[in-house]
Protein backbone atom coordinates (compact mmCIF):
# COMPACT_ATOMS: atom_id res chain seq x y z
CA UNK A 1 0.00 0.00 0.00
CA UNK A 2 2.87 2.27 0.35
CA UNK A 3 4.83 1.30 -2.81
CA UNK A 4 3.45 3.91 -4.91
CA UNK A 5 5.01 6.68 -2.34
CA UNK A 6 8.55 5.01 -2.58
CA UNK A 7 8.37 3.25 0.49
CA UNK A 8 9.95 -0.45 0.83
CA UNK A 9 8.96 -2.58 3.94
CA UNK A 10 11.26 -6.03 4.52
CA UNK A 11 12.50 -7.36 7.42
CA UNK A 12 15.75 -9.35 8.74
CA UNK A 13 15.21 -12.25 10.83
CA UNK A 14 19.27 -12.36 12.58
CA UNK A 15 20.58 -15.78 14.01
CA UNK A 16 22.80 -16.42 16.49
CA UNK A 17 24.66 -13.20 17.02
CA UNK A 18 27.62 -12.78 19.84
CA UNK A 19 25.51 -10.75 22.40
CA UNK A 20 25.74 -10.73 26.34
CA UNK A 21 21.84 -12.00 26.51
CA UNK A 22 22.41 -15.68 28.01
CA UNK A 23 24.05 -14.40 31.07
CA UNK A 24 20.59 -12.98 31.74
CA UNK A 25 18.83 -15.82 31.01
CA UNK A 26 17.20 -18.26 33.55
CA UNK A 27 15.29 -21.48 33.64
CA UNK A 28 16.05 -22.79 30.60
CA UNK A 29 14.53 -25.74 29.57
CA UNK A 30 16.87 -28.82 28.76
CA UNK A 31 15.14 -29.92 26.15
CA UNK A 32 14.92 -26.42 24.40
CA UNK A 33 18.97 -26.01 24.69
CA UNK A 34 19.63 -29.75 23.54
CA UNK A 35 17.43 -28.64 20.56
CA UNK A 36 19.42 -25.43 19.87
CA UNK A 37 22.93 -27.05 20.28
CA UNK A 38 21.92 -29.30 17.14
CA UNK A 39 21.26 -26.32 15.25
CA UNK A 40 24.21 -24.42 16.21
CA UNK A 41 26.62 -27.72 15.48
CA UNK A 42 25.66 -26.99 11.77
CA UNK A 43 26.36 -23.19 11.53
CA UNK A 44 29.68 -22.43 10.42
CA UNK A 45 30.34 -19.45 12.90
CA UNK A 46 28.44 -17.10 15.38
CA UNK A 47 27.16 -13.46 13.80
CA UNK A 48 28.56 -10.13 15.10
CA UNK A 49 26.28 -6.80 15.03
CA UNK A 50 28.78 -5.94 12.28
CA UNK A 51 26.85 -8.93 10.03
CA UNK A 52 23.88 -7.72 10.37
CA UNK A 53 24.39 -4.23 10.29
CA UNK A 54 25.60 -4.85 6.52
CA UNK A 55 22.28 -6.83 5.77
CA UNK A 56 20.80 -3.25 7.36
CA UNK A 57 22.73 -1.06 5.34
CA UNK A 58 21.87 -3.33 1.81
CA UNK A 59 18.18 -2.52 2.33
CA UNK A 60 19.03 0.83 2.98
CA UNK A 61 20.64 1.17 0.00
CA UNK A 62 19.81 1.58 -3.84
CA UNK A 63 21.24 -1.77 -4.53
CA UNK A 64 17.90 -3.10 -2.59
CA UNK A 65 15.38 -0.99 -4.50
CA UNK A 66 14.01 -4.30 -6.46
CA UNK A 67 13.52 -5.87 -3.01
CA UNK A 68 10.37 -5.22 -1.12
CA UNK A 69 7.80 -6.71 1.26
CA UNK A 70 10.48 -9.71 2.21
CA UNK A 71 12.00 -11.30 5.11
CA UNK A 72 15.62 -12.04 4.99
CA UNK A 73 17.20 -14.59 7.14
CA UNK A 74 20.97 -13.73 8.30
CA UNK A 75 21.69 -16.30 10.22
CA UNK A 76 24.48 -18.47 8.96
CA UNK A 77 22.12 -21.51 7.71
CA UNK A 78 20.97 -22.11 11.48
CA UNK A 79 17.34 -22.51 10.22
CA UNK A 80 18.12 -24.90 7.61
CA UNK A 81 19.10 -27.62 10.73
CA UNK A 82 15.01 -27.47 11.66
Amino acid sequence: MYAEKGIRVNGIVPGAVATNIRSSMTGMSDLGTARARIAQSVIPKVGTADDIGKVAVFLASEDSDFVNGTIIVADSGCTSAF
